[in-house]
């Protein structure tokens, strides 16, 4: 542990996904299944769907590595603990969160096959983390196709030190996230203890479409967040589980900047459930600061506050950043900076034990 850490300023980085080798082809005909182009882009396949991860900027170092080596490189970036801890030490980062892919999700595959692979996700993660539990936690996804079954994943997961669980933020297995059938998970989340982490998934992934530009991933991840934060709140959510904590990827997506529009809209909707004004709510929500543009990252914290904003870059990812350095372009006081490095994370996922 780095002296900074020692002295109470640690640096946690909770959003990143990683895909052990344990845990390909565990869906059967779904895969996952990670493949390589012939210039060494790699391609997650699950089911019909195939996203690419483009090497833009990266050519010369594939070429020079060769074919082989470039694919060792890339499966150990995404299935190598060890590689993971040289990272975390490389860029000074004392604690990181791990999950699935939001591709892994599985919501669209029969229900035996689905309950079988979050088991076989969840255990791989575990495993995963095993290699340096003092760096790396995960946050198990669960079998939305089953609730029971889902909240036996989260109770054998949390035997294996899962410290929150993760799923997508609609559509979830032919529910949606304030519906009723969802409530007896909510209260086994609760009662753990254990933050809810709210990542969205591509919306082509049945029909195994993926349109140009990754249009999906740019603007359909930021609008699934926000219509998450949305729904619990005037679905109801907090009314009936006011302890849950909900941590959202991608800033909140939407959601500081036409937070107006909802309150505007929830006294103007009947069937609206939430029993007080909707932000009053928003105590029950972190969101990350992967917000791309500085002066819209500025206006996140001055709405939301830095009680409640936490770093979670999407490390290794398409749209991953310096997490941290966009904590440090925010000019704040070195209090609120901390908080968002790491006390927040520390707090929210009960780290404490990470950080001893």
């Amino acid at each position: 542990m780095s002296q900074r850490s020692k002295l109470n300023q640690p640096r946690i980085d909770i959003h990143s996904h990683v895909m052990p080798a344990a845990v390909m082809g565990k869906a059967g005909s779904h895969g996952p299944e990670l493949l390589f182009e012939d210039d060494g882009t790699m391609v997650i396949r699950v089911g019909k769907y195939r996203l690419r991860a483009d090497i833009v900027g990266k050519e010369a170092e594939a070429a020079a590595l060769g074919p082989k080596a470039w694919r060792e490189q890339q499966l150990a970036a995404f299935g190598d603990p060890a590689r993971r801890v040289a990272e975390l030490d490389a860029l000074d980062i004392d604690v990181m969160g791990v999950t699935s892919p939001p591709l892994f999700y599985m919501y669209t595959v029969e229900r035996d096959t689905a309950v079988a692979f979050a088991r076989s996700a969840n255990d791989a993660l575990a495993d995963y983390c095993a290699v340096a539990p003092k760096r790396l936690f995960y946050m198990a996804s669960v079998p939305l196709q089953d609730i029971s079954a889902s909240i036996d994943e989260v109770r054998h997961s949390v035997g294996r030190g899962a410290r929150g669980v993760n799923m997508g933020g609609r559509d979830l297995a032919g529910k949606q996230i304030y519906s009723e059938e969802m409530w007896p998970l909510f209260e086994e989340i609760e009662k753990n203890n254990l933050p809810l982490f709210i990542h969205p998934y591509p919306s082509e992934i049945e029909d195994g479409k993926v349109p140009d530009f990754y249009t999906p991933l740019i603007l359909d991840y930021p609008f699934e967040c926000t219509r998450a934060v949305n729904n619990m709140i005037l679905g109801g959510v907090f009314d009936a589980f006011p302890n849950l904590k909900v941590y959202v990827s991608h800033g909140g997506g939407f959601i500081p900047y036409q937070f107006g529009r909802i309150e505007t809209f929830a006294t103007l909707n009947k069937h609206v459930r939430c029993k007080k004004p909707p932000r009053e709510y928003l105590k029950n929500f972190y969101f990350d600061t992967l917000i791309h543009d500085l002066a819209a990252r500025k206006y996140l914290v001055d709405w939301m506050g830095a009680d409640n904003l936490v770093v979670g870059d999407n490390h290794g990812g398409m749209d991953s950043v310096d997490g941290f350095a966009y904590v440090d372009e925010l000019g704040l006081d070195e209090a609120d900076a901390n908080k968002i490095k790491g006390h927040n994370a520390r707090k929210l996922f009960k780290l404490d034990d990470h950080l001893a």
